[in-house]
């Protein structure tokens, strides 16, 4: 079986405040900052739609026909970082590694693509600062690189649960 995957590269210590991967069923002793270099986790809806679980071997291929085989050290909740993607794909498959891990497989050492940012304080008191470290950010927006898209994701859940409960 094959699927179209996101390749999520974490810095573990960074990450944090973005919440846990959580297992699925076994291994309840697994923490994402735990994993080997040969070593992924996938979120649910990858696990089911590949029929894969903690324990299993995948072959992942990347560039136009390399490939490497991981083992999957945990299949994770889809909430948290583990639900990365749904909102910008229909899929949402996930298979999560250490970013340093996930660079230098593509050769893109010292690069990202993403930059999550989570604001201080409860929910609206978070989303009250998002127009601030937008402007902050907007000039990056702006140059060639890098190219960043701003979402006000948590601002735009809140609106949609507001205007629900009307």
């Amino acid at each position: 079986t094959q699927a179209e995957v996101n390749l999520v590269g974490f810095n573990y210590s960074e990450s944090q405040g973005f919440g846990k991967l959580e297992p699925i069923g076994e291994g309840g002793d697994f923490t994402d900052g735990d994993m080997g270099p040969n070593e992924v986790a996938i979120n649910e809806a990858l696990a089911e739609e590949m029929d894969v679980k903690a324990g299993h071997r995948v072959e992942v291929f990347y560039h136009e026909n390399e490939s490497l085989v991981f083992t999957v050290k945990a299949a994770v909740k889809d909430k948290g970082r583990a639900a990365f993607g749904t909102d910008m794909t229909d899929q949402g498959l996930n298979l999560f590694m250490a970013l340093d891990r996930a660079q230098e497989i593509l050769g893109e050492q010292g690069k990202i693509n993403i930059l999550k940012i989570s604001n201080t304080g409860d929910p609206k008191d978070g989303m009250d600062l998002s127009d601030d470290v937008e402007g902050k950010l907007e000039v990056y927006g702006r140059s060639k690189d890098p190219v960043l898209i701003l979402s006000a994701a948590k601002q735009n859940a809140y609106d949609s649960a507001i205007e629900g409960s009307d």
